[in-house]
């Protein structure tokens, strides 16, 4: 049994539905790592938003970046 909070939950979902459409077991690790790298920034990111801390400036701004590698992978443009 797995205890998760709601947006831990959302979260799993989201990466195993991302994985399914991609054609990768991205919780697995299994994947372009534009797309990993971007999901685990994101991961990050939850865990502070969780823990009640805000996602500073650098942080977003290299999500910003991990976004722009990602998008063409997310597109479906690239495998």
């Amino acid at each position: 049994m797995q205890l998760r909070t709601e947006l831990q939950h959302e979260w799993a979902v989201t990466v195993e539905r991302l994985g399914g459409r991609l054609g990768y077991d991205l919780k697995s690790s299994d994947g372009p790592d534009e797309v990993l790298d971007l999901l685990e920034a994101i991961s990050r990111a939850i865990a502070l938003e969780e823990a009640g801390e805000a996602v500073d400036e650098t942080l977003r701004a290299e999500l910003g970046t991990l976004r722009e590698a990602a998008a063409p992978f997310l597109a479906g443009d690239r495998r």
